[in-house]
């Protein structure tokens, strides 16, 4: 048996009125308690049908609001930063160091290491310097396609790193000769 406060707020439609309240800041004020509910407060095992109980609802409105661009907008606001947020995050690497210390999980290690900009992968990267002028023009052609696809894949170093170990290959072929 529900009370006659909650049969009016079932019979009111979501009219356009509240729709014009609408900023992407700030939902109407029964969107936003809704997506506080089903973000921060939402138990497992609850349904919508227990929210639209609870709060004189009813669920066909909140599978509405559920498809509406604008409430998938500031849900996904609100999620993100419910899961990336600074505590949550220092709260994960607080649990890789405790895990590493006392299990002496190496992954975990290796994982906390990364995070702390301890632990760098080492990259090995091979020059090799050809003289231009002993290339045929097929060959020049050939090389700078190469160069050319691996600037596009973002695979080659910095030019400065680059002169700094092609004047390096230099001085070394100049020392031989």
């Amino acid at each position: 048996m529900t009370t006659p406060e909650v049969r009016q707020a079932n019979r009111r439609s979501y009219t356009a009125k509240t729709w014009r309240e609408w900023t992407p800041e700030k939902p109407p004020a029964r969107v936003a308690r809704f997506l506080r509910w089903y973000v921060e407060e939402r138990k497992i095992g609850e349904t919508f049908y227990d929210y639209a109980t609870k709060h004189g609802e009813r669920v066909t409105v909140l599978r509405g609001w559920m498809r509406d661009e604008r409430v998938q907008d500031v849900l996904g606001r609100m999620l993100y930063r419910s899961n990336a947020g600074p505590v949550r995050v220092q709260e994960v690497v607080d649990m890789l160091y405790r895990q590493a210390v006392t299990a002496n999980d190496v992954q975990a290690a290796k994982v906390y290491l990364q995070h702390v900009d301890k632990l760098v992968a080492h990259t090995q990267v091979d020059v090799v310097v050809t003289d231009a002028r002993s290339l045929t023009d097929e060959a020049l052609r050939q090389e700078l396609a190469r160069a050319v696809a691996l600037l596009d894949k973002r695979e080659l170093p910095s030019p400065i790193e680059d002169a700094e170990v092609i004047s390096d290959s230099l001085d070394t072929q100049a020392v031989s000769a």
